[in-house]
């Protein structure tokens, strides 16, 4: 083999190698997604999964509340109990301003669900804070 047909033999071996391998991948792909029960497959799946999330998030945050409470004063309670009132207008309002972005799309309730989640977890890590003071 002359040297001009060493190269493109291996030319295009390299190009087949690499599509080769990248349908390979894609397949890899495809079948982990196609297996996986906890991946979302569609825009409602996604949807429901995100409010999911959320829930948990919630179930959490009232569990760190509740454990709160009797650790503080009346006063504190009391300011306290104002605080998350406020707090919590605060998150529906921020999860509604970023979903507005989207109105009328199928992606709008994800990000409501992900603007929830992501401000009750922020909110857990501060009640988390007041516990460890609290128990201080």
């Amino acid at each position: 083999m002359v040297r001009s047909q060493k190269v493109a033999y291996y030319h295009c071996r390299n190009i087949s190698d690499m599509k080769l391998n990248a349908w390979l991948t894609s397949l890899s792909i495809a079948a982990l997604l196609l297996s996986s029960p906890a991946l979302a497959q569609n825009q409602q799946e996604l949807n429901q999964k995100a409010d999911q999330a959320y829930k948990r998030a919630d179930a959490e945050l009232n569990r760190l509340w509740k454990k709160l409470q009797p650790s503080l004063s009346a006063g504190a309670k009391d300011k306290l109990i104002t605080s998350q009132e406020q707090w919590i207008k605060f998150r529906d309002a921020e999860a509604e301003a970023k979903a507005s972005v989207y109105e009328g799309g199928s992606i709008a309730p994800l990000i409501y669900s992900n603007s929830l989640r992501a401000t009750t977890e922020q909110r857990i890590r501060e009640l988390r804070v007041w516990i460890n003071e609290a128990s201080l």
